[in-house]
């Protein structure tokens, strides 16, 4: 007796097909027509060249545009959300209003925000890496894994979400010289014209190697404790420059979450 399991297909689990700019374009196409109207899907296909609205391209882009939140649908038809208002209807000039626009619609896909819990504010894992894990943790079938981590690494680059080779959704996209966006480097650079210490000297003479087998950085503060940083002995350059950029994201964020006052030097114009 035939079955129909010779017919079944294993199924995955909703993702975003193209990132997050190729969606955004997507949907640029009916920036011509009223933005608060709904649109025919077939409308959308016309513009883009199809004669129905069943092709997989077709189906993908839409998707991966609602899960988005760049529309919401309704039968045949789709409407454009706020976010999309903004990004395709700008009001004014400040860039960080279509920014932060990108990545509230970067974190709103179900399985980004499973993959933002497990890697913001870290280093992401390789693309290669990153497909298995899709499959053995997130519910994507083998045949579609790289379309999904592909999807997943542009649309992080085109939110905004990949600073100095760290992952972090946490962005602040403001403009402003408050305690909040002043930069590491901006700190150092002018407080660095006060006085201080001989800075190489000073780490060199200090510096030690524990139990372990780590090396102790002393980075000598003016009357302060030292601050102190354990390096492994068999670390690579990528893993210095990952450091660096761990260190650089570790501290904005501890200026953001404590009540550090920058010194008169750093807010001065």
């Amino acid at each position: 007796m035939e079955t129909n399991e010779k017919n079944s297909r294993p199924r995955s689990r909703e993702y975003p097909a193209i990132s997050l700019n190729q969606a955004i374009d997507y949907i640029m196409k009916i920036k011509s027509y009223p933005p608060n109207k709904p649109i025919a899907y077939s409308i959308l296909a016309n513009e883009h060249g199809l004669r129905n609205t069943s092709t997989r391209s077709f189906a993908y882009a839409v998707s991966t545009a609602r899960q988005f939140g760049l529309i919401t649908v309704s039968g045949q038809t789709l409407t454009l959300t706020d976010n999309a208002r903004l990004i395709l209807y700008p009001t004014n000039d400040d860039p960080t209003a279509i920014l932060g626009a990108k990545m509230d619609c970067f974190k709103k896909p179900n399985i980004y925000a499973e993959l933002i819990n497990d890697y913001n504010n870290r280093s992401l894992p390789s693309q290669s890496i990153l497909e298995n894990l899709l499959v053995t943790q997130h519910g994507i079938i083998d045949s579609v894994k790289g379309e999904a981590a592909t999807a997943f690494l542009a649309s992080a680059n085109d939110a905004g979400a990949i600073v100095n080779g760290v992952f972090s959704v946490d962005v602040d996209f403001n403009e402003d010289n408050t305690v909040e966006n002043i930069s590491v480097e901006q700190n150092i650079t002018k407080t660095s014209q006060q006085e201080k210490p001989n800075v190489t000297s000073a780490t060199i003479e200090k510096e030690s190697t524990n139990l372990s087998g780590q090396r102790v950085l002393n980075i000598p503060i003016a009357d302060k404790a030292d601050a102190k940083l354990y390096i492994p002995s068999d670390i690579t350059l990528d893993d210095v420059e990952y450091i660096k950029s761990m260190i650089d994201l570790m501290l904005k964020n501890y200026v953001k979450s404590t009540s550090v006052v920058p010194t008169e030097s750093v807010v001065e114009e």
